[in-house]
């Protein structure tokens, strides 16, 4: 395997990168798909999807791999907005060519799914299901009926063998009110409605599907674990913001990997899920280990700025803030393994993959070791701390005044 160490620059922002089949694939605003080899990181091909569209805060939706055909979004109707999906050849060995597209009218993609026999795409009109040969409808929904002033729209798409889930959120048009939103699983075969779970949560809501849990987390602090197959509520917990700002995080909003501007608070983003545990990142400065069947804390690492992605590798936590703060916590101890600061913003998603972690923050995409931090930006080193703590901590919560980056 080639050492890891290579990045990927654009003059627009990228998406998260999608990393499958010895492949690193990623949407640029620049109006490009860009397709990487996954261990050198040298440029594979490049294909349109559309207009470019600059944009300071918010990244293009990742694109999804539906057995070898690569669905992505694109813009066609010259405003920049993503106003279609493109079906391109993904695999490796492909050329980017495009299959089928699947034009939207009067609307923007809001989210995209896929497994090998499904693309998913939602809009802020419908759900929608299409074969990812032909790009032909399977199925599509509306979203549910509102009442009085509020208006419903899907995102947060997410596929497994038996159901296609969606979240549908209620606004008032041309307002920032927020009226909560319904976790909802449609029959994937027919697109029936097998079941609903209304909420009274707060914008950038995220949707992640995991074994036999649906897991929900919320701008109001909520993270909700549903059982897949009835939506009957697992747990749920509400994790509350520090006193004060974390760490150098400003009064500005920054993106989220989701797409939606946020500030730092109380947002809780996507999860990973294991066996026996789920790591839970939080805008409120910690990332927290809970236990996958009920919900007890067992672990709380603190980050100091706002954990926007998380992934794990072997023995190791990894964690990516604003600022370009990188973290590698062992995930069995509160303690540091490694950290580094990268030159880019934000560090908007984190994915392991094939021994290598890859690392996507605003227009920069790398690829580091995960063991290390090693790798790209040499010259901002990883720095080890065999104890990153003060003596005596750990017994208690720490400050941002413990933490070696602080």
């Amino acid at each position: 395997m080639a050492r890891p160490g290579w990045r990927f620059e654009s003059t627009e922002l990228l998406s998260a990168p999608l990393v499958a089949g010895g492949l690193v694939h990623v949407v640029g605003e620049d109006g490009h798909v860009h397709t990487l080899d996954a261990g050198s990181g040298r440029p594979r091909w490049r294909a349109r999807r559309g207009e470019p569209k600059p944009n300071p805060y918010f990244p293009p939706l990742p694109p999804v791999l539906a057995g070898d055909t690569l669905a992505v979004t694109a813009s066609l109707g010259g405003s920049g907005w993503a106003d279609a999906v493109l079906g391109l050849a993904g695999a490796d060995g492909a050329d980017g060519a495009q299959r089928w597209t699947y034009p939207l009218v009067g609307t923007t993609v809001t989210g995209l799914a896929a497994d090998d026999s499904a693309v998913v795409v939602t809009d802020r009109d419908s759900l929608t299901c299409l074969d990812p040969a032909d790009g032909q409808v399977h199925w599509t929904v509306p979203p549910p009926t509102a009442t009085g002033p509020w208006q419903a729209s899907f995102d947060q798409p997410a596929v497994d063998d038996d159901h296609v889930y969606a979240i549908a959120r209620f606004s008032r048009p041309n307002t920032a009110l927020d009226g909560g939103y319904l976790i909802m699983a449609f029959d994937r075969s027919t697109g029936t409605e097998v079941w609903g779970v209304q909420v009274d949560g707060g914008w950038g809501a995220t949707l992640t599907v995991g074994g036999d849990l649906v897991c929900v987390g919320d701008g109001k602090g909520w993270f909700i674990v549903l059982r897949r197959d009835t939506g009957d509520t697992a747990w749920s917990t509400q994790i509350r913001p520090k006193l004060g700002l974390p760490v150098q995080s400003g009064l500005f909003p920054f993106a989220a990997p989701t797409g939606a501007a946020a500030f730092a608070g109380e947002q809780v983003d996507r999860p990973v899920l294991a066996e026996q545990e789920i790591h839970v990142p939080s805008r409120n400065g910690d990332v927290h280990l809970m236990d996958r069947d009920t919900g007890e804390v067992q672990r709380v690492w603190r980050v100091g700025v706002p954990a926007l992605s998380i992934a794990v590798s072997d023995d190791l936590l990894h964690v990516g803030g604003i600022h370009g703060l990188l973290v590698a916590f062992h995930r069995d101890r509160r303690e540091v393994s490694w950290w580094r600061r990268l030159p880019v913003g934000r560090i908007d998603a984190l994915t392991v993959a094939d021994g290598m972690l890859y690392v996507g923050g605003e227009r920069h995409l790398a690829a580091v070791d995960p063991a290390t931090g090693a790798g790209a930006w040499r010259r901002f080193p990883a720095r080890v701390h065999r104890s990153s703590y003060p003596p005596g901590s750990a017994d208690r919560e720490l400050t941002n005044a413990d933490l070696p980056w602080a």
